[in-house]
């Protein structure tokens, strides 16, 4: 309650006056178990890392791509860092869907600001899991240049269609992908908007 109605402690304090009830941590990776020891004061001993997998099977055959970048999530969310995205597909000129949840009326305007007048902009609100699949079977690139990210599931199951992922390079993330994405600084326009050209 105090969290909720007078602000006064957070997830991360109330975490650490707990921390002595468990006797085991599950953590999905490296970073995780980093933060655990080391934030925590856990032992290594007791932390374990379970990494997460996705939820669909792998295709069989690389499906056909179209020249676009896609990104799908809580799209009002500032970790997700949607307005950089936007801003280097305004001035790389690529092709960028959007796809996801909005909060509200403000963060609709919010996102018909950033958009509208770009005809290389296009969203497309929230999607079932097939028609979610069938973007990530189309697209040639998906972006996820977040600021905070715990593991990043839809850049693993974009993957897993084929999709060249450009990703963060800021924590857990790109342990799931072992070199095998393109790296970004999430803070920088350009970088995120010259690698997608590339991917592209």
């Amino acid at each position: 309650g105090n969290q909720k109605y007078l602000g006064l402690t957070s997830r991360f304090h109330d975490l650490w006056l707990s921390k002595d009830w468990f006797k085991l941590w599950l953590v999905r990776s490296e970073e995780e178990r980093h933060y655990t020891n080391y934030c925590l004061e856990r032992s290594q001993k007791i932390i374990k890392k379970v990494p997460l997998h996705f939820r669909i099977p792998p295709i069989e055959e690389m499906p056909l791509k179209e020249n676009f970048c896609f990104h799908s999530s809580r799209l009002g969310s500032p970790g997700k860092n949607v307005e950089r995205l936007i801003k280097a597909a305004i001035k790389y000129d690529f092709n960028l869907v959007l796809a996801g949840s909005i909060k509200g009326h403000e963060q609709e305007s919010w996102l018909h600001r950033l958009i509208d007048g770009h005809h290389n902009i296009q969203y497309v609100g929230w999607l079932s899991d097939e028609e979610l699949y069938d973007y990530y079977s189309r697209a040639k690139v998906f972006a996820l240049p977040s600021i905070i990210e715990g593991v990043g599931m839809v850049a693993l199951e974009a993957s897993i269609f084929g999709c060249e992922i450009i990703l963060t390079n800021i924590g857990a993330p790109k342990e799931y992908f072992n070199g095998m994405a393109h790296l970004v600084n999430p803070y920088d326009i350009d970088d995120i908007g010259l690698k997608i050209k590339k991917a592209l």
